[in-house]
């Protein structure tokens, strides 16, 4: 049996009981607890002290009125029921309070209807919580992928087709430009014509975007531009985000400038270290050789196996 925590305000005792049993005999399944007050510094101590699953008040109160009570509830509780069971019978002022937020006015000459008046009430109040703790769930989950978004150090774009959606702060720092300025945007904008490898930047664009979006993630190096014109390295990823009914591209892009000048380094490095007749060794910090150019093999007789 579920426990129902009701707040029942009014100031006529028999009107208060009568509630009381009409809920009791005809909503079966709860275990009632009641709490009834009757004027406006107990309703307002109780607010501090107990949590309601229902409010049931009066519309006319001696010294405070029931809309007044509705507001004051509304700002402790916003998404518990609050219905006025009064003997007002005007529409206009039904009207009015179901404006102001009440869930429902059920008039005392038609008791019988309280109980269906809070059957209704229960279900959708259940509802509104299952959807406000979707919403909360949604609002956490994004909160943390903006957080990730916006704190990762390579730049990161969402695209939808062939144009820029959304970017993250990193996106802004390594292109040198505002967010403004991406969005709209197409990958073409920010790469020089041709590429290292000769084709067109436009048509090899075209070609990533369309593999990508058949669901074959891509990864490969690539040359930007930054909004000066600035030319870069790159190392690009691709993958297809499927989200609801609607298709988008999230792009990783990497600055790999400094790795791309090391790895030339070594590799003129080599070239110097294999075409000088001194010999070369390199040695890690125990001693041990682990690399010899071919002076060494030469002049020693040794290879290249033998010697690491």
């Amino acid at each position: 049996m579920k426990n129902l925590n009701i707040i029942l305000l009014e100031d006529n005792a028999f009107d208060a009981e009568l509630n009381q049993l009409e809920l009791q005999q005809h909503l079966l399944g709860y275990h009632f607890n009641f709490k009834w007050v009757t004027n406006k510094k107990d309703f307002l101590k109780l607010l501090e002290e107990f949590t309601p699953d229902l409010m049931l008040s009066d519309y006319n109160l001696a010294s405070y009125t029931g809309m007044d009570a509705l507001r004051d509830f509304q700002i402790k509780f916003p998404f518990t029921p609050f219905i006025f069971v009064t003997g007002t019978q005007k529409e206009e002022i039904a009207a009015e309070a179901i404006k102001e937020g009440a869930w429902d006015f059920v008039v005392k000459d038609r008791i019988s209807r309280l109980t269906m008046a809070v059957q209704n009430a229960i279900k959708l109040n259940a509802e509104q919580l299952k959807n406000i703790e979707v919403q909360e769930t949604v609002a956490k989950s994004e909160l943390r992928f903006r957080t990730l978004f916006n704190s990762a150090s390579d730049a990161i774009f969402m695209m939808q087709g062939s144009l820029f959606i959304d970017c993250n702060v990193a996106t802004e720092i390594i292109f040198g430009c505002s967010r403004d300025q991406i969005v709209g945007q197409s990958p073409v904008k920010f790469s020089p014509h041709i590429q290292p490898s000769g084709l067109s930047s436009a048509a090899l664009v075209i070609e990533r975007i369309n593999t990508t979006l058949d669901g074959v993630p891509q990864f490969y190096e690539w040359q930007h531009q930054k909004y000066n014109g600035e030319v870069f390295d790159a190392e690009v990823s691709l993958s297809r985000l499927d989200i609801g009914d609607e298709v988008f591209i999230q792009a990783i892009v990497r600055d790999i400038t400094t790795r791309k000048k090391a790895e030339a380094d070594n590799i003129r490095l080599a070239m110097v270290a294999n075409t000088t007749n001194n010999i070369v060794i390199i040695a890690n910090s125990l001693g041990e050789i682990e690399w010899v150019n071919k002076a060494f093999t030469t002049i020693t007789e040794y290879s290249f196996e033998e010697a690491i």
